[in-house]
């Protein structure tokens, strides 16, 4: 008689409890930590003639990387105004005034959507004044070259990539000649310091 037993009993578990977690940090679309490229244009005044303010044209380009911004601008003006000159009363005098500006900002204030930052730069440029309806009628073009100090605006519409910006700025010229129609007629001067105010649009890419 076999009264023998076999047992097999299989108490092994397996149990997984592991847990996989993927968190993405990145801040690559953060647009205040990436290189973005902007251009703009807009329409303003500057004071750079005493007594004559003039109308302007500004275009620029920009690259930014955080807080920094490095721009290329050029900026045209033109005015025509009467000039009291004795023996002339139809006399005048033409001004216009070319410029091309390399400018580094830096934000003060970057608050979504409004940004707002501090620059410095340096205007290389012409300046040009000419006389009108007077004997021996001249012009005379000379060079412009100012330090250039300001404040820069963007506040962004909406969530487009259009921005509606605002600047003001100053620059000392390094060069301040005076214009005559003749020696003892000035019909204007360079001012000391000169101020610039502008409006505009921009877009980001």
């Amino acid at each position: 008689t076999d009264t023998g037993t076999a047992t097999d009993t299989d108490t092994g578990t397996d149990t997984d409890t592991g847990t996989a977690t993927d968190t993405d940090t990145d801040t690559s679309k953060d647009p205040h930590t990436t290189i973005a490229l902007r251009m703009d244009a807009g329409l303003g005044a500057a004071f750079r003639m005493a007594p004559q303010v003039m109308p302007t044209i500004t275009i620029g380009v920009a690259a930014k990387l955080k807080r920094f911004t490095l721009r290329m601008s050029g900026t045209g003006g033109w005015r025509s105004t009467p000039v009291d000159a004795t023996g002339y009363p139809n006399a005048s005098a033409s001004y216009r005034w070319l410029t091309a500006r390399a400018q580094g900002c830096i934000d003060i204030v970057h608050q979504a959507p409004f940004e707002l930052a501090g620059c410095i730069g340096f205007e290389v440029g012409s300046l040009n004044v000419a006389a009108h309806n007077i004997v021996n009628a001249t012009a005379s073009s000379r060079l412009w070259l100012a330090p250039q100090l300001g404040l820069r605006s963007h506040v962004r519409l909406g969530q487009s990539r259009w921005h509606a910006l605002a600047q003001f700025g100053i620059a000392a010229p390094i060069i301040r000649d005076r214009y005559q129609f003749q020696p003892a007629t000035t019909i204007a001067q360079t001012a000391a310091i000169t101020v610039a105010v502008d409006f505009g649009a921009a877009v980001h890419f």
